[in-house]
C-alpha cells in the first residue's frame, strides 16, 4: 500500500517497486527472511496474476465487475478478520466458482486475524487446506502482500509463474508490466 511509504520504506518494498516500475523483466519475488512463506500444496503453474482483498473480491461476486479467475494465479489477502469469517469468505468464494479454473493460489500475509475466547480451532493455513486442499494447484501462504510491513508490488494481469516445488516458494513475473520502448518528445 503506497500510503505506508509515509512511515518510511523498507528496502524489500522499494527494490521490488523499482524493479516493476522500471520494466525489469523476469522479476522474482523472493520472500524476505523475516516473513517466511509457506508451501501448502506443492506444484508449479503459470497464468495471469489477479486478486486482491477478500472482502472486496466477494463484494464483486454476481456483478458485472466480478473477477474472471479462469486460468489465473489468484492472490487474496485480508486484515482484521475473525478466523470464522475468513473460513466463511473462502467457502463463499469456492461455492461461487472463483477457484474452479485457477492455476495457483497465493494467500497474502493475513494481518491481525482474531479468534473468540471459544477458539475456532483451525489456523488460517488449515482453513485454506480444508477449503482448497483438493485443488491440484500450487498453494502458498504468508506471501508479502496486503497490509503487513512487507508489501510486494503485484502488477495485475501480468503473466507470472508460481513455483511451490522448491524449498522456498517463488513468484516470477514473466514479462514487464510497463512498456519500456522509446520515449518520443
Amino acid at each position: 500500500m503506497l500510503s505506508s511509504f509515509k512511515k518510511g520504506v523498507l528496502e524489500f518494498n522499494f527494490d521490488l517497486l523499482e524493479n516493476v516500475l522500471f520494466g525489469n523483466e523476469s522479476v522474482a519475488l523472493h520472500p524476505p527472511s523475516k516473513l517466511p512463506m509457506r508451501i501448502l500444496n506443492s506444484s508449479k503453474a503459470e497464468g495471469p496474476l489477479w486478486g486482491g482483498n477478500m472482502c472486496l473480491l466477494i463484494n464483486r461476486l454476481g456483478t458485472p465487475d466480478q473477477l474472471d479467475t479462469d486460468g489465473a494465479i489468484l492472490f487474496i489477502e485480508d486484515i482484521d478478520e475473525y478466523l470464522y469469517a475468513f473460513d466463511r469468505m473462502l467457502v463463499h468464494m469456492k461455492k461461487a466458482g472463483m477457484f474452479e479454473n485457477i492455476k495457483g493460489l497465493i494467500i497474502g500475509e493475513l494481518v491481525d486475524m482474531k479468534d473468540y475466547d471459544d477458539p475456532f480451532g483451525k489456523s488460517t493455513d488449515e482453513i485454506v487446506m480444508d477449503v482448497c486442499g483438493n485443488l491440484d494447484i500450487p498453494i502458498i501462504s504468508n506471501f508479502p502482500c496486503g497490509h503487513g510491513i512487507y508489501q510486494a508490488t503485484l502488477p495485475i494481469s501480468i503473466p507470472v509463474q508460481l513455483d511451490a516445488e522448491s524449498e522456498l516458494p517463488l513468484l516470477t513475473l514473466l514479462e514487464s508490466p510497463v512498456n519500456v520502448g522509446e520515449i518520443h518528445a
